[in-house]
């Protein structure tokens, strides 16, 4: 988020114009600007704050002096308020853009713009953790519906697992066990995620892409472990449990779907080359 030092034109126009605006009330047209008064924030002989019909932040004064960071708190204004139109649901939006309209009152009440810039960054604190929020809401919602997918595939092959034996042999059948287990475990890590990287505004698509894609990252891991396990490169006693052979590789899919840090290890190691001479007597 960065912040301009363009004002709107139309309100430094409203300066400009001599009106009594002690007297408006909400329903009443601000003739200066040609607005109506949906919520009156603030006003006084020389100046009006209020939301029009669409909760946009307007305001008209007649004050010939303006603090010196005028320019500054009315462009850092407009930001917050564009950017809440795309991070915070409908029913938010008033309470919001009163607060934004609070910090303008402040500006001319005050006659500077330390308490606005005050109430400003409260409401940029706010913005900023509903963004966090509604984009973690995405990334999870995107992974848990990814995971039932594979989760769903994956009941299918354990119900038919006799048919699926004959079909890829013991341990093709493993194999894809685990990696549809490894959804499970990439699902249990992004909602393990207190926050999630992002900002709200670029959109959902790229979140929800971020949130499948963590879930096939985490399934991949977990085919590579069970492939690795299967080929007695990693963990071979899991191979020689007998009965629990399954289980084991199940919970190590599930292990290398939540981790980030496992497969690039694993792979880190498969290409370590054999030391020299520790094949010589």
């Amino acid at each position: 988020m960065h912040e301009t030092n363009e004002v709107d034109e139309s309100h430094e126009a409203a300066s400009r114009h001599d009106e009594d605006f002690s007297n408006l009330t909400e329903g009443d047209v601000v003739r200066t600007l040609n607005k109506h008064i949906k919520v009156l924030v603030a006003k006084d002989p020389h100046y009006v704050v209020f939301l029009d019909d669409d909760y946009g932040v307007e305001w008209a004064t007649d004050l010939e002096t303006l603090p010196a960071d005028y320019g500054r708190i009315m462009s850092r204004r407009s930001r917050l308020e564009g950017l809440s139109g795309t991070v915070l649901p409908a029913r938010q939006l008033p309470l919001f853009r009163r607060w934004l309209g609070d910090a303008v009152g402040r500006v001319f009440a005050d006659g500077d713009g330390q308490n606005a810039q005050r109430i400003l960054d409260r409401a940029e604190a706010y913005l900023i953790a509903h963004s966090r929020e509604r984009v973690r809401f995405w990334y999870v919602s995107a992974a848990t519906a990814t995971t039932a997918v594979f989760a769903v595939l994956g009941v299918v092959m354990w119900l038919s697992r006799a048919q699926m034996r004959l079909w890829l042999e013991p341990n093709g059948f493993e194999i894809l066990l685990g990696t549809a287990s490894g959804s499970i475990g990439a699902l249990i890590s992004a909602i393990s995620r207190k926050t999630a990287d992002g900002d709200a505004s670029s959109g959902a698509r790229d979140h929800l892409f971020e949130g499948a894609a963590r879930v096939l990252l985490g399934m991949a891991g977990a085919f590579l472990v069970a492939v690795a396990v299967k080929a007695n490169l990693v963990v071979g006693f899991v191979n020689a449990a007998g009965a629990a052979t399954l289980p084991l590789l199940i919970v190590l899919c599930v292990i290398a779907g939540a981790s980030e840090r496992l497969v690039p290890t694993l792979i880190a190691k498969l290409e370590q080359p054999p030391v020299a001479g520790a094949d010589e007597p």
